[in-house]
Order: structure tokens, then sequence, then C-alpha cells
């Protein structure tokens, strides 16, 4: 399983975010158009091995962002919230995510939709 489906797995299984993003808007990176909103595209940006005086360790670190989209700041915000009491500093499934925070909520003048990207370090083990 990779990671994009592991934390969609994860997300997609917690009733406090499905009530406010149904499970078909959660997505990778991918061309979406005419999605409901809110939905979100979350996906890895970086990834690296962990090193350990005795060699490889069996697991990975990743740079991770979820991209929050809702039709205002106030319906983004609370998805965020809910994203942070599920994610920040927790082990799920083998999986712990570090909370790096929110990033300044952006105006999509295009779609008028509101984007508030979630910054998250994830620790895989393999």
């Amino acid at each position: 399983m990779t990671l994009e489906e592991k934390v969609y797995s994860i997300l997609a299984a917690v009733p406090t975010v499905t009530a406010l993003v149904p499970a078909d808007r959660i997505k990778p990176v991918g061309n979406w158009q005419s999605i409901g909103v809110p939905y979100l595209v979350h996906f890895p940006v970086t990834c690296d091995p962990i090193h350990l005086y005795s060699g490889m360790a069996k697991a990975r670190e990743w740079e991770y962002q979820i991209s929050v989209f809702g039709s205002c700041y106030s319906e983004a915000r609370a998805v965020v919230a809910a994203i942070e009491a599920l994610l920040a500093d927790k082990t799920i499934d083998g999986v712990r995510f570090i909370w790096r925070g929110m990033r300044t909520p952006m105006h999509e003048s295009e779609t008028r939709l509101v984007h508030i990207p979630i910054d998250l370090t994830i620790f895989e083990a393999l």
C-alpha cells in the first residue's frame, strides 16, 4: 500500500472528517474537475530514508501536504480543525503524524474557493 493510500484510508475512516468532506472528495494529486466542495487533495512533497549509526532504519520520513478547499474560510477551517484533531502528533496504523501547521489561507480567484494548505511530517514504518 502506498503512503497516499494509507493517508486516504485513515482520513476516510473517521466520521468527524467524512461528516465535513465525503470520502469520495478526498483525493490524491490529479486533474480534478467538477468535484463537490469542500474537498481535500493530499500528496507527499519529499521522502527521505532514515539513517541510524548501524545502517538504514526500516522507516521513511515524508514531508506531506493536505490541501483543504472550501467555499468559504469557515468551512475550510472547520475541515482543518477536524484533520488536526485526528492526526496531530499521533501514530495510526504504523504511521506517525507530526503536525507542522497550516499555512496562510489563499483565495483562489478562478474557482472562488478558499485553499488552506496543511504541512505534516510523516514517519512510515516499512
